[in-house]
Order: C-alpha cells, then structure tokens, then sequence
C-alpha cells in the first residue's frame, strides 16, 4: 500500500517493500542506496530495514507512527534489527517527500503522540502541531501493509469484493456468491502468514473435493444449513451432503447414479 505521500509517485528512490524484497530474493539490482527510511511498523517492514541494513554503503532508520512496544513485529525481529544497527525512530510519520531534479533527498516528518484507542485497540497516533522535522534519505520503502489484487474478478457475476478489495467467501466451505467458485489466503484473510495461507489451502481443497464428488453422483442442488456457535467460535454455513437423484435401470434393477429422466 502506499503512504498518499506528494511526492511519492514522482520522484526516484521511492519503493515498494514487497517488490524490494522480492528484487533481493532474486538477486537483482534493488537501487536502494545511501541513506535509507523504511516505514512501516509489521515484520515486512523489519525485513525491509535488515536487508537494506546487509547492502553495502546503507544506513537505516526504520520510522513508526507508535511506540516500539506496539509494532506488531515479532519481538525477536525487531531485537535482531537493533542488533544490526537500524535506528527505530518511534512516534513518527512522513507527511511529504520532497527532491531535487526528480532524485529523492528529504522526508518532512510529524511528531505524534497516543491518543485514544481506535478500532485494533490500540492507541490512535496523533500529529502534533508545529512538530514538523525533516529526515535526509536517499531512499525510502513505505511497508505499512499490501492490498491484495482482485485478479480481474470484480464485477464478476456471484463474485463479492469487499470494501478493502478482499474476496467474500463462506466460512466453512471457502465458495464465494458463484457456488463453483472457491477462494482463500490473502486474497480472503488480507496479509496474513503463510501457515494461515497454506492451513485455508488444505481446507478449500477438501471442500472442492467434496463438491466435485456431489457432483459426480449427480447431486446438482444441495441445502445451506447455518451452523450454531461451538467451543471453538466458528459459525457460518455448510452445504450439506445431499443424497443424489438416481434411476434405476430397468434391465439390471442397480442405480445408474444419473439425475432421473
């Protein structure tokens, strides 16, 4: 996702952390250089800071709108970058970038304060008035979350996107509003791990499985049933297992497993 930054689509030294670290995984040249701001506050962030860290010639600040003890990073991740040597520069936001001859040279920063606690439960960041500083960079990397890609299937009949551009699908059976249509991971969950990925992957299979078996033995309709709330809090609907329409052959008396005539 990007900050909404002026400055942030014009001018060179600016990039994504998702294709950063994709460009290092692979072994391309990322361009990241000099002095370097990584924004962001989640474990894509401290990835981020620790590879640009391991580049020869750059010195890191990671900048975060709260506190260090509220990044969602995993502890160790965040002790690990300290370790390396990026700053954390806490209660922070960039508000503009500025430039010279279309070449990233300065982020102008807000100092924030805790206010009160917004929809995560966490306490709301503030700007402070009059708080302005600026920040010399050379590069920067916004890594403040991602924004899953619709894959084209917006506006596709039975297909539900949500206001955040993630695809609705029932709890239980992983199908979205076209009932052959299935769908899972980030494009449901949001950024998330690749366990919680992998763990809905494995679930919507078999759900595809049992879908394709019903609809072997002719089974064309079936009956949404909502489930009550368990131990575990899961509640939604199934489609139940439906026994199938059958003819039996006049010859033999065995059932064919085809719909009736």
């Amino acid at each position: 996702m990007k900050l909404g930054l002026e400055g942030e689509d014009t001018l060179s030294g600016v990039m994504d952390a998702v294709t950063f670290l994709r460009q290092i995984n692979l072994g391309e040249d990322t361009g990241c250089h000099g002095r370097v701001l990584v924004v962001g506050g989640g474990n894509v962030a401290i990835d981020a800071a620790r590879c640009a860290r391991r580049i020869p010639g750059c010195e890191v600040t990671l900048v975060y709108r709260r506190t260090r003890e509220e990044m969602p990073a995993y502890a160790d991740e965040i002790k690990g970058a300290l370790q390396e040597g990026i700053t954390i520069l806490e209660l922070a936001s960039p508000v503009r970038l500025e430039g010279d001859q279309g070449k990233l040279t300065r982020a102008v920063c807000l100092k924030n304060e805790l206010g009160p606690p917004d929809e995560s439960g966490r306490q709301r960041p503030v700007p402070v008035p009059g708080s302005e500083f600026i920040l010399s960079c050379d590069t920067l990397i916004p890594a403040i979350g991602q924004y899953p890609d619709d894959l084209g299937m917006d506006g596709l009949p039975g297909i539900g996107i949500t206001g955040r551009n993630r695809v609705k699908v029932d709890g239980i059976t992983f199908q979205t509003g076209d009932p052959v249509v299935f769908a899972g991971g980030d494009l449901v969950l949001g950024p998330a791990t690749v366990a919680q990925a992998i763990g809905q992957g494995r679930a919507a299979a078999q759900q595809i499985h049992e879908f394709i078996q019903r609809r072997k033995a002719g089974t064309w309709t079936w009956k949404t049933v909502r489930l009550r709330r368990t131990p575990k809090g899961m509640i939604g609907t199934r489609l139940m297992r439906q026994r199938p329409f059958q003819k039996t052959d006049p010859n033999t008396g065995q059932k064919t497993g085809l719909p009736p005539d």
